[in-house]
Parts: C-alpha cells; structure tokens; sequence
C-alpha cells in the first residue's frame, strides 16, 4: 500500500495534518470489531486531566502518542472499504449515545456523496479511515463535541490553556496518509503490524516518519496498553470497565444511566 507521496522502503514517509473531525474507523480494523466506547472515553478522560502529549521525537523519552495512519477517501466516490467503513461507523453512532457524533463529517457533506456540498472548510473532499490510532481520534472527537462522559456524565470540556490540545482538535494531528486503493487486505494487515509493533517507536524527523524495526528504540509501557493493542473490540471494552470500576449492568445498558443522571457508580 503506498503513502501519498510515497517513499522507497525505510525512506522517511510525509505526514499530513488531519483533523479528527474527518475521521471514522476503518472497517478492517480490530478484526472488523469496531471501536472499544470506553477505551475512548478513558483516552479522553486522560487526555482531558493530564494534557494532550505530541508525538515525541525518535530519541525522546516523553512518549505522546503513536503516529496515526490513516486512508483517504473521496467523499463522492469512496472506496468499498471506505463506503463500508462509513455505513457501519454511523450503524454504531446511532447505536450508541457514547460514542461522538458525525457532526463535522454531515454538517459539511462529506458522507452523502453530493458532490456539490461535499466540500470541507478547507476545501477538500475527503474523508478518512482510521487503520492505527482509531480510538485516539475518536477520543479527541468525544473532546471536540464535549459530548458527555460515559464515566460521569458530565461533557467533556477541553482546557483552553491547552494549546496542544487545541491545535490538534482545530488543525489535525500528523498523520501517514494512504491511498484510496489500498486493498482492504493490505489495510487489515497494517492495522495487525501497528497493534504488534505497540513497543516500536516511529522515528519522526521534522515532517516525516520512519519505522526501522532494526533500529528503533523500544518502549517500555505498561501491561494494560500491551493488553489492550491485541485484544478486539468488545474484550477491550470489558479489559477498560475493569480498569475503571464501571458498573456493568450500567454498561449492558449503554451507559443510559450515567448519562441521563450524570452520576456515575462504582462497583469497585
């Protein structure tokens, strides 16, 4: 699968800012389980009382988040996976309250494949898919829309003095970019070696990336961020409710409860 503005293997790869509002899971990813609501909400949760970290550098030692890798799709003529990708990401936002809505992807035309509205505010017609970095991107969504807490119940409400955070919510994160035609059995590939590979660091230099698993350094995280890169949707989730004493019949019920009530109760 080759990155827009593709580069030989172990050359440096471009990164282009992508803003969360435009992303939704690829369909490939997770083994085509979805996204894990609560392991959103608790990176949200975190980003939002521990501040927003970007991506460190090749030698640092601060972390941040992994580099995303995402597919772009036209809005007027997306791929099948693209086009899949969007029927079962809306299926699971109207399922589930918790999750953020497709506010900036409907509001601007992006998914009904008008192509005399389906233009964004910076004027392009895309969309992305999410194949690493999923659940990162919806968690800066639930924190750009302050959509309420599965965990409290209370927004989310985004720290002005963050200015990390704030320009990665109005002007995207560094992302690798796809192309359209990548096959969905290469997509489902990469989003197995990004999960595999959680212990790599990707070597960013200025504007661009390398992933030399030669040479790169690993990192030392801990057993829940090892656990949680291999397991599917739904064993995430329970793996998060443990890790966050959520009431689980509250969870069977969509955390309806905690968000009509604002409270949330612990059974730990």
């Amino acid at each position: 699968a080759a990155a827009e503005g593709a580069a030989p293997p172990g050359a440096l790869l471009p990164l282009h800012r992508v803003r969360p509002g435009l992303v939704l899971p690829d369909t490939t990813n997770r083994e085509r389980t979805g996204i894990s609501l609560e392991h959103a909400h608790s990176i949200a949760t975190a980003v939002a009382g521990e501040g927003f970290r970007r991506r460190a550098a090749f030698a640092a030692a601060s972390g941040g988040h992994d580099t995303p890798v995402v597919v772009r799709e036209a809005a007027v003529a997306p791929s099948g996976a693209g086009a899949e990708s969007v029927a079962r990401w809306r299926e699971a936002v109207e399922a589930s309250p918790g999750l953020p809505p497709l506010d900036e992807l409907e509001a601007e035309g992006l998914l009904d494949g008008d192509e005399a509205q389906a233009v964004d505010r910076d004027g392009d017609t895309c969309f992305y898919t999410s194949l690493g970095n999923g659940h990162f991107f919806q968690a800066l969504n639930l924190l750009r829309t302050r959509s309420a807490s599965i965990f409290s119940g209370a927004p989310y409400a985004p720290p002005e003095a963050d200015a990390a955070l704030q320009d990665a919510l109005s002007r995207g994160v560094p992302s690798v970019v796809l192309r359209a035609d990548c096959p969905t059995s290469d997509r489902k590939k990469i989003s197995l070696l990004l999960n595999r590979l959680h212990g790599i660091q990707w070597e960013v230099d200025g504007d661009a990336v390398r992933l030399d698993v030669a040479r790169a350094a690993t990192v030392s995280g801990s057993q829940f961020e090892a656990m949680s890169k291999n397991l599917d949707a739904e064993e995430l989730s329970v793996l998060v409710r443990t890790k966050m004493g959520v009431d689980f019949d509250d969870a069977a019920s969509g955390y309806q409860k905690t968000l009509n009530s604002g409270k949330h109760r612990s059974k730990l």
